[in-house]
C-alpha cells in the first residue's frame, strides 16, 4: 500500500493561503466596522479625508492590502 502525503512546498503554500484568507477577513471586518464614519460624513456633507484622516488612510491601506493578498492567492492557484 502506498500513501501520498503533502510535500513541504504544498504545506507552505496551504499555510500561506490560510494566513492570507485570515488577514483578508480581518481587514474586511475593519472596513465594515468603520463604514459608519464614511456614511456619517456623507450625510453631513463633510470630507472624510479631512475629518477622519487617520481612519481614511487606514481604510485605504486595508483595501490595498486586500487587493494585494487576493492577487497573491490567485497567483498561488495558477502556479
Amino acid at each position: 500500500m502506498f500513501l501520498k502525503g503533502k510535500t513541504k512546498k504544498e504545506i507552505e503554500k496551504e499555510t500561506q493561503r490560510k494566513n492570507a484568507e485570515a488577514a483578508i477577513v480581518e481587514l474586511k471586518k475593519y472596513l465594515t466596522e468603520t463604514d459608519y464614519i464614511i456614511i456619517k460624513c456623507l450625510e453631513s456633507g463633510k470630507n472624510p479625508g479631512q475629518e477622519y484622516a487617520e481612519i481614511s488612510k487606514k481604510r485605504s491601506d486595508a483595501r490595498s492590502l486586500i487587493n494585494k493578498l487576493e492577487k497573491e492567492m490567485q497567483d498561488m492557484e495558477v502556479s
